[in-house]
């Protein structure tokens, strides 16, 4: 939304009225951002430009802001010091305007589409140097600017301003190019003594940044990857720029010794940039991965390899994080924060978000970890508490912040009994009133703010209770956040009463104020198990009044109150009863308890009665149109030997296991009938709010939470099925105050398959988002089999996967309707591509004039065959080989009584098709090898994001090459091989002119280059053979073939052949065998006992 347009309507009598009502709601909510945001707004269209300043003095009076608000108002103070009659005053307020803005957030940087600089930065250097030069003219000026501005003293100011963007490593270039930029001007000014002074600063000034590692993550696209035209960037050009400084300003004798000096000093700092330059690269994917990367930089370092073989890597240890760059980066993440959160406040004028909570989530996130860190050094009264005031001035609605605040000034604290402790009471008092004065605070966080607000209080009183004004002032706050807490809906924790009891119950006879407490705590969280639990044990355990107890127990398991966890609740009251109660109290307890019981069990199962007769129609069918798709060439057949074929036990021991598997039988783990989807989560749910709500459920083996753009929500994965039943009931409950949805993943879950061979994941949720919001697309991998066209497209609501069913049966593509179904987990054999690989088997030596027809005619007698594929070579003749697949399991298992079947005088091969089992392809025409050519075909990727999808990344490789066969991601590295059908297509995507960008990460490609060391698990890592560009045929041709279809006798070699070949085969062996030497692996002693047939 924007702003102008928004408010384009509204007349000028119509806004000046909205913006006394802004004022005034302004009044009763100072810190709000919003309502800021929306008094700017109303500012900029009432037309009269007076308005405006007087917002943005509002604004940055109450909260922190970022450069949008900040910019215009420092332009026009400063335009107030160009003003005739201006006093030596404006300018310092400037200053002081200029670091309150850089106090709150060091470097925004709200107008993205700007030149990467830091403006706030910027334009306080350029302010600063421009009266500098100001100054040196011969025009009037104020009473002591020539003094207050002088070179000198500005120097000084300008590197302090350089000095708070050091360690941004993708931005602090620009800062600091332009006060080097100045520097030098004033230098070439100089002479004598003067000038060799700063000669001698900027060139400590160049030998510090060079020490400092910076880049500039905003490179020239596509020129700086060409041998021919290198940009030199960050690090690299400080160096270029330091050589022109030494050439220019220092003797030439020195050139060659300083750089030197020079070139030492940096190996550090450019050996820091290359470690970082993947993390700096993926912050283009937005706030989640400034976590990731904040993540890493904080945890402690392995050291550098050292090639040194003297020096012993035992005595290496870790190296603590960089606490510059620790901190630099958790600025740079609250800035970016920052930024996120105002842009989209401008957008919607000020009005509250879902974008706009979302980054104030972030904000919190990424303070609380800054504070954290800062907290785990050694502490600095100073620094620490700055820093918590800079939080909550940034995000005033945070309890965590307020509370954090408090706890520091409370470690802080001088001991009681002087002047400073008391201040330190005023000081808590003061957050503590701020916060609950804002009205900004939501329940779990006035949780916070006043548990901490008490526990200063009980820290103070020590073990003396007697001070009664103390104890009164600590009920106090305790009752009152209660109260407000209630007020917001209520903390289902029920932490304030806890304490408050704890608190009461410290004093002699106050045990009926105690109860009291629990009884308004019952009638307020009623349907409540928690409270009524804590209410008994506090009976039991404190007052020891079991008639009074066992009330509570009955009371609460009125099958009115519709507890939330009544299970819990029932076999607390059975164990009290075993414990207090007579036998026929416990028999009473028992009978009420089983009658509850079976009217909740009736009552499950009626809900999934009517969910489960919702969806039924709309779940897919047994029976699906296959898709007709040419499938790359797969076998079951062992690629080393390709002839070889398996023994009669294991054709037996396969045929028993696919007759057992006939019988249904559950998934290993069956992750779509064991998970739950939650939504209307806060951003600040962690992992352990949810485990304890569904603590009671079942064993839970994965919890995770996804942060969309309106919405966070979770998947709860449980280790068995009967606990999503159980995990049904907490639907409606409350988490933090929010009402969450609960209900089965799968129910949310479209199949869809059908869909044209160029559908992409955006065309996809192009297709299926107008329905609902979309959590999440997932594509099949096609590392085992190409012919896989189908994505699973999970909502956020059921309701949207049952809207967008409409889709069933369109034909975006003519004559290929599309299949949209409701994903459920009990009938996924029935889907198209599901068990296919046990409906198809692979026939191999087959002759050259072999047709489809002749095999469908062979093969018809074992069942009813779903289809054929004969692939064909140039000539149009058969290649030898087909896959048939089967309507039916059975059918393909008939059909191995074929193998070793005479078809025009050929005996063919019958076998099950192996998804995971590699292509089978001809000798290359090369004559390099199956290996060789194979990593001729290959492209290495290197940096890809971490959580990279194999179907997504295939995706965009295809556009921009063709001829894909296979695309592996090895997790433990992140990085992909990329198979192509010939060396011609995987040259044109080494070659393609464009930067590949996957998920805000750049990628970087490269070709198996010879002798490299493939990632774990690449087809091209199993030999050493394949390593060398020509490999002598001898070392790689197949085995003498024994049958599948062979016409011709195995004649015997020469026996000057078999010299030769073994030969070629030893020397081949001995040279990997050396390098494996090198590389501390077997040697050639080993491999000759191999070759000889010794171990």
């Amino acid at each position: 939304m924007d702003v102008e347009r928004t408010l384009e309507t509204v007349s000028s009598p119509d806004v000046l009225t909205r913006l006394t009502e802004i004022l005034s709601e302004i009044e009763h909510k100072p810190l709000s951002h919003s309502l800021h945001y929306q008094h700017i707004a109303l500012a900029e269209q009432s037309g009269k430009v007076e308005h405006i300043p007087t917002a943005c003095n509002t604004f940055v009076s109450c909260v922190a802001a970022t450069d949008d608000v900040w910019l215009p108002l420092l332009d026009a103070r400063i335009m107030e010091t160009k003003c005739t009659g201006a006093t030596l005053d404006a300018f310092i307020q400037v200053e002081e305007a200029f670091k309150q803005a850089e106090r709150d957030y060091l470097w925004p940087n709200y107008r993205v589409s700007q030149p990467p600089a830091i403006p706030l930065l910027e334009a306080h250097l350029r302010f600063l140097t421009s009266n500098a030069v100001a100054a040196c003219e011969n025009v009037p000026q104020p009473d002591g600017f020539t003094d207050f501005y002088s070179s000198d003293i500005v120097s000084t100011r300008a590197w302090a301003v350089v000095a708070k963007a050091e360690y941004h490593l993708a931005k602090s270039h620009e800062i600091w190019d332009m006060c080097m930029e100045w520097e030098q001007s004033r230098l070439e000014q100089l002479k004598g003594q003067d000038r060799s002074d700063l000669t001698a600063k900027l060139k400590a000034a160049y030998i510090r940044r060079l020490a400092v590692p910076h880049l500039s993550l905003f490179k020239p696209p596509t020129s700086q990857y060409c041998a021919d035209k290198i940009v030199p960037q960050g690090n690299e050009k400080t160096y270029q720029d330091y050589s022109i400084f030494v050439s220019t300003f220092l003797p030439s004798q020195t050139y060659e010794e300083t750089l030197v000096e020079a070139t030492a000093v940096r190996q550090t700092a450019v050996r820091l940039v290359e470690e970082r330059d993947r993390y700096e690269a993926s912050l283009r994917g937005g706030l989640p991965a400034y976590n990731e990367y904040i993540a890493w930089e904080a945890q402690s370092k392995k050291p550098p390899k050292h090639r040194s073989k003297t020096r012993s890597r035992n005595k290496l240890e870790d190296s603590s994080p960089d606490t510059r760059l620790v901190v630099g980066l958790y600025e740079r993440a609250i800035a970016e924060a920052a930024s996120q959160r105002a842009a989209a406040l401008r957008d919607a004028a000020g009005l509250d978000s879902g974008s706009v909570r979302l980054a104030e989530a972030w904000l919190t996130t990424f303070w609380d970890g800054l504070t954290s860190f800062l907290r785990e050094l050694p502490r600095d009264r100073e620094i620490e508490l700055e820093t918590l005031q800079r939080a909550i001035r940034s995000v005033p609605a945070s309890g965590v912040l307020a509370a954090s605040l408090m706890r520091a000034l409370d470690f802080h604290a001088p001991p009681m009994g002087n002047e400073a402790s008391e201040q330190t009471l005023e000081a808590v008092s003061a957050v503590y009133n701020q916060a609950m004065e804002s009205n900004l605070l939501d329940a779990p966080s006035i949780t916070s703010v006043t548990i901490a607000r008490a526990a200063y209080e009980v820290h103070r009183m020590g073990n003396d209770w007697s001070d009664l004004d103390a104890f009164e002032r600590l009920v106090t706050v305790l009752s009152q956040g209660m109260n407000a807490a209630r007020d917001r809906g209520g903390d289902d924790t029920l932490k304030l009463e806890r304490f408050l009891v704890s608190v009461i119950m410290r004093l002699e006879g106050m045990s009926d104020q105690a109860i009291d407490v629990w009884e308004k705590a019952t009638k307020f969280y009623k349907r409540r198990y928690l409270v009524w639990a804590e209410f008994a044990s506090f009976l039991i355990k404190e007052v020891r009044d079991y008639d009074k107890a066992r009330k509570v127990f009955k009371d609460a398991a009125t099958p009115s109150r519709n507890l939330d966890y009544p299970q819990a609740l029932w076999d607390a009251w059975l164990t009290f009863e075993e414990m207090h109660g007579t036998v026929e109290q416990h028999e009473y307890a028992m009978m009420r308890v089983r009658k509850m019981n079976d009217q909740l069990t009736k009552k499950i199962a009626e809900t999934n009665r009517v969910v489960d007769d919702i969806v039924e129609t709309a779940i897919a069918p047994s029976t699906s149109e296959v898709m007709d798709v040419d499938e790359a060439p797969k076998s079951g057949i062992d690629i080393t030997n390709p002839n070889k074929r398996k023994a009669e036990s294991e054709e037996e021991s396969s045929l028993s296991k696919r007759q057992k598997a006939d019988v249904e039988l559950p998934p290993k783990r069956d992750r779509e009938n064991c998970t739950v989807f939650m939504a209307g989560l806060q951003e600040s749910t962690k992992e352990m709010d949810i485990a304890q709500l569904f603590r009671d459920c079942g064993p839970i083996r994965e919890i995770k939470i996804t942060k969309l753009a309106n919405e966070v929500v979770a998947i709860i994965e449980f280790v068995n099925k009967q606990s999503t039943l159980a995990a049904l009931t907490k639907d409606k409950k409350r988490i933090e105050g929010s009402e969450i949805a609960v209900h089965l993943a799968w129910r949310s879950t479209l199949y869809v398959t059908n869909f044209p061979e160029n559908a992409d994941d955006e065309s996809i949720r192009n297709l299926f988002g107008k329905y609902g919001l979309i959590f999440d697309v997932r594509w099949p991998s096609k590392k085992f089999k190409a012919t896989r066209r189908f994505c699973y497209v999970q909502y956020v609501s059921p309701d949207s996967a049952k809207a967008a069913l409409e889709l069933n049966g369109n034909e975006l593509e003519t004559g290929k309707p599309l299949g949209v179904y409701i994903s459920d987990p009990q009938r996924k054999k029935e889907r198209t591509d599901a068990g296919v690989e046990e409906r198809e088997v692979y026939v191999a030596g087959l002759a050259k004039s072999t047709t489809q027809r002749e095999l469908s005619d062979l093969f018809a007698q074992c069942g009813l065959i779903k289809g054929i594929r004969l692939p064909l070579d140039e000539h149009g003749k058969a290649r030898g080989f087909a896959f048939i697949e089967f309507e039916q399991e059975t059918s393909a298992l008939s059909a191995l009584m074929f193998n070793n079947r005479e078809v025009k005088k050929r005996r063919i091969a019958v076998t099950m098709v192996d998804p995971r089992a590699p292509s089978r392809k001809e000798q290359p025409k090369s004559g390099s090898g199956k290996k060789a050519d194979l990593i001729s075909r290959t492209v290495r990727i290197r940096k890809l994001p971490i959580g990279s999808d194999e179907g997504l990344l295939q995706q965009l490789i295809e556009k921009v090459a063709t001829g894909v066969r296979k695309v592996e991601i090895f997790r433990d590295v992140w990085e992909a091989t990329v198979e192509f059908d010939s060396i011609t297509h995987a040259a044109k995507l080494l070659l393609g002119t464009d930067q590949l960008v996957f998920q805000g990460s750049a990628l970087e490609l490269t070709e198996e280059p010879e002798g490299s060391k493939p990632p774990r698990g690449h087809p091209s890592a199993s030999t050493s053979l394949a390593k060398a560009a020509f490999v002598p045929r001898a070392a790689t041709r197949p085995k003498a073939r024994l049958g599948l279809g062979s016409k011709y006798p195995i004649q015997p070699a020469p026996a000057t052949q078999r010299e030769s070949d073994a030969t070629n085969s030893t020397q081949e062996l001995g040279q990997a065998a050396t390098s494996g030497d090198r590389a501390g692996s077997k040697n050639q002693d080993t491999f000759r006992a191999m070759l000889t047939g010794g171990k």
